[in-house]
This record gives C-alpha cells, sequence and structure tokens, in this order.
C-alpha cells in the first residue's frame, strides 16, 4: 500500500511530499535518555520491526522514485476518539464505567514505565504543518518529557467520581517492555514552528469525557 502511494505521487504529484507514520516502537529497549534520530533503532516486537523494514523501504531512493518523504517516528498518543486498545482510553472506559456503577476495580498492566505522550490534536498539527514545510527524512514527533504510568492513573482517578481499586492485570503485562522511551523533539521543532498546545491533564479530562459518553450510549 506505500508502495503504491509513493508510486502514484511520483506519477502524478510532482512535488508532492507523502507522510509516513512511524512509531516510537523501532527504538526497541529505549535508553536513560531521550532518543534522538540518530539512536539506534533496534525494535523488540513485531509492530516495531515492520516499522522499521517499512521506513527502510520507504526512504530507499529507488522505492521513493524522487518523492519527499516524511517519516514521522511518532511517540505515544492519547486523546478522544482512542479505542480501548491504548492503555489510557481502557482506563477511561474502566473509570467510566465504575462511575455508572458506583465503583470498581481498574485493571492495569505494568504502571512504573517512562513514557512520551502527546495529545492526539497536537499529532496532528504537526503532521500538517511537516507536510507543509521542506523537511525530509525520519523525524521523532514527540513532546521530549517523559511521564511514568503510574501517574496517568492517579490523574485519571482523580478526575473521576468513582471509588476504585487499583489492580495488576498479568494479562495486560507485556513481555517486553522498555522502561524508558522518550524522544528528542530537537530536530522536529528546528523543521517547524510548533509546540504541543494540550497538556496532559486536559487530554485525559478530554478522553474520559468522550469515554462516559460512549458507555452512556451503549
Amino acid at each position: 500500500m506505500t508502495g503504491n502511494v509513493l508510486m502514484a505521487a511520483a506519477e502524478g504529484a510532482q512535488g508532492a511530499p507523502v507522510l509516513i507514520p512511524g512509531s516510537a516502537a523501532q527504538y526497541g529497549l529505549g535508553a536513560r535518555d531521550p532518543l534522538s534520530e540518530s539512536a539506534p533503532t533496534t525494535a523488540v516486537s513485531h509492530y516495531g520491526a515492520m516499522k522499521c523494514v517499512l521506513e527502510t523501504a520507504a526512504l530507499s531512493p529507488p522505492l521513493k522514485g524522487g518523492v519527499r518523504v516524511i517519516w514521522t517516528r511518532s511517540f505515544n498518543h492519547l486523546g478522544p476518539g482512542q479505542g480501548p486498545s491504548a492503555p489510557v482510553a481502557n482506563w477511561a472506559r474502566q473509570l467510566a464505567e465504575a462511575e455508572r456503577m458506583g465503583s470498581g476495580t481498574l485493571l492495569t498492566g505494568r504502571l512504573d514505565v517512562l513514557r512520551d505522550f502527546l495529545d492526539v490534536r497536537d499529532v496532528a498539527d504537526a503532521y500538517l504543518q511537516l507536510v507543509g514545510s521542506d523537511a525530509e527524512g525520519a523525524i521523532n514527533v514527540c513532546s521530549g518529557t517523559g511521564t511514568r504510568l503510574r501517574e496517568l492513573v492517579q490523574e485519571l482517578i482523580q478526575l473521576s467520581s468513582a471509588r476504585v481499586s487499583v489492580e495488576l492485570d498479568p494479562a495486560l503485562e507485556r513481555s517486553v517492555d522498555p522502561p524508558a522511551v522518550v524522544g528528542d523533539p530537537r530536530k522536529l521543532r528546528q523543521a517547524i514552528r510548533w509546540a504541543p498546545r494540550i497538556d496532559l491533564q486536559s487530554s485525559l479530562r478530554d478522553v474520559l469525557a468522550d469515554w462516559r459518553s460512549r458507555v452512556a450510549a451503549a
């Protein structure tokens, strides 16, 4: 599919950029310090490995056919509309259900890991600005700030009216869960005049409101 898009752009839209979202999963086990685009991409998951292979192909001159390709190594997203397979959306769903029932148990995976979160609306703004810029190649889309998952859970609980207990669910634990994956956004900010507009608390509030609406409508 990506190859077809690049071929079509090369043949019928000369000069048009193509932005392809990659993933922080490409950085594998991560590192203690923020990860720049020069950091090794040694994925430890199937998803990350597939993104690495696709990036290599999409940025290869013979395959991209002269198209300006922007490959975003995008870090964790959150925001309204996100499906329950994502941790924050899953917790918000559980809390919305607990509010309806009066109380409940919030099941989570590991909460001690450090991740780099952006609201999906800020991510979309970054993508649009990148397409309108002269940027090319691999670029991190990230905040540069690490947040432990435990902090997000605690903030969501404070925003909720439900009485819940938090329990670790082994089924939600990953076989390989990097301790810290935080990006370095310097290349992004050199390419475009961009900074996140939506703080984490506002994102969490919007995610919870979204799931309250979904649960009420179910």
